[in-house]
């Protein structure tokens, strides 16, 4: 089946895919909110369709047709997390599956993720797994 699909068994069993080092193993999220996000679920679904796109709590709220303090009230219970944290960990996501694919640039991965710079990225990306983009994807190459 391929790289991709060993690669998300393994991180499910939790154990190395044919890395070296004493790396961390990366835990795909959970991808589906519908149950348990309620009114917010749609808006989830939407942002997750659009990373690469500019969220603001005010145009979250507008898209739930919802004040920005429910808004963050709800997002909070359903997540745990707040907007801003929850939208960078699922940019992150975004990154690691092109790092892991791809061989596209990390400015072009930034674009499309909704970082914009690579600065921004690897800020983020190094802040979440202790690692640079480029070492991650080192990691995956044959």
């Amino acid at each position: 089946y391929g790289q991709k699909y060993a690669n998300n068994v393994a991180r499910r069993l939790v154990l190395p895919a044919h890395r070296e080092g004493g790396q961390v193993q990366f835990i795909p999220r959970p991808v589906n909110f519908d149950k348990q996000a309620g009114d917010i679920a749609p808006l989830l679904s939407v942002i997750k369709a659009s990373l690469d796109e500019s969220w603001t709590i005010a145009r979250m709220a507008k898209v739930t047709h919802i004040s920005e303090r429910s808004l963050l009230r709800k997002f909070k219970a359903t997540t745990g997390d707040t907007p801003k944290n929850w939208l960078v960990l699922e940019r992150i996501s975004l990154v690691k599956e092109l790092l892991e694919l791809g061989s596209l640039s990390v400015q072009e991965i930034a674009f499309r993720s909704g970082f914009m710079t690579a600065e921004t990225l690897r800020h983020h990306f190094r802040r979440q797994l202790g690692v640079s983009p480029l070492s991650y994807r080192a990691q995956f190459k044959s």
